[in-house]
């Protein structure tokens, strides 16, 4: 068998990823991101149920959690939602994104709240082409990462048409930000495709995945050289959507895997909100797993789904 996951599946190769758009509301309004067309959010008691209920489908198995939105951090109830996953799923690890628009007091009150304390990531994304105060971007990230509980990993999103103000923003960083620089990443910004300056190189990251037979042979690599295995894409290959991966949009539908066309052999169990939709994944968990029909998995967050091929 050659298998292809991320960290998660090869530390814990039952597990559940759940990616989760818990609100449309952003106070950016990306020209790419299409959640403002949602439904805006729904209420915490509905969560709460559909958290019930995925704990008793999938039951007793490492879970990770990657809070997306819209902007997670407009609901005020966040840390109430983080607290419920935590109470259900003891065995997780939890992945926040946020573009930090938030003031410094609003996100310490965040972080204060959350009762348990060691299993979360942060994830704060610089949008260069929204934000305007680089140095305040740079300040709050400083004060997260005062929260010695809290591992933090930063994004700074270039578009193509302000390479200038990137520069800028990394002059500034390496000149009065010298800490935070373990933790930053420098990424194009999404959809366009375009090489990064020079200078840029040391802060870029490949998307890895995590490559390994009969899980004893392992070797991290990236798409970029998939190909050294004679596998230029994932094409064909078995996909575990809807049995290691979910995706719950901010209107509550369940999918097998991010809604787009890219994926459109993609499962839709229903809403959280309608009884029949974990029978529908009950149902799904017993069916054969998907055959992939794309040449690359489409990436969000932290996770790419695990797929395999029978040798």
């Amino acid at each position: 068998m050659i298998y292809f996951g991320d960290i998660l599946y090869k530390d814990y190769p039952n597990a559940l990823n759940i990616n989760w758009e818990i609100t449309a509301l952003c106070p950016y309004h990306c020209k790419y991101c299409d959640s403002s067309k949602r439904i805006q959010k729904r209420k915490l008691d509905e969560i709460e149920y559909c958290i019930n209920k995925l704990k008793e489908i999938y039951g007793d198995i490492f879970y990770q959690l990657c809070i997306t939105g819209g902007e997670p951090t407009t609901r005020f109830d966040l840390a109430e939602i983080l607290n419920l996953y935590n109470d259900v799923f003891l065995n997780n690890r939890t992945v926040l994104l946020s573009n930090m628009f938030l003031k410094s007091n609003s996100l310490k009150k965040l972080f204060n709240d959350i009762k348990r304390k060691n299993n979360i990531m942060f994830i704060g994304s610089l949008h260069l082409d929204k934000v305007n105060d680089v140095n305040d971007f740079f300040q709050k990230a400083s004060m997260i990462n005062t929260y010695d509980w809290l591992k933090t990993e930063y994004k700074i999103i270039v578009p193509s048409w302000n390479i200038k103000k990137a520069k800028e923003a990394i002059d500034l960083l390496e000149t009065k930000y010298v800490e935070l620089i373990p933790n930053i990443r420098v990424v194009r910004n999404f959809h366009e495709n375009f090489d990064l300056p020079i200078e840029f190189q040391k802060y870029i990251v490949l998307d890895n995945i995590i490559l390994y037979k009969n899980k004893q042979e392992e070797k991290i690599l990236s798409y970029n050289n998939i190909k050294d295995l004679n596998l230029n894409h994932t094409k064909n290959l078995h996909c575990l959507m809807g049995k290691q991966n979910i995706y719950i949009t901010t209107d509550g539908s369940i999918y097998g895997a991010l809604p787009t066309p890219a994926c459109n052999q993609n499962p839709i169990f229903g809403s959280l909100i309608d009884k029949s939709t974990y029978n529908n994944i009950k149902n799904f968990l017993q069916k054969e797993d998907i055959i992939c029909h794309n040449n690359k998995c489409e990436k969000e967050c932290l996770m790419v789904i695990p797929k395999y091929s029978v040798d």
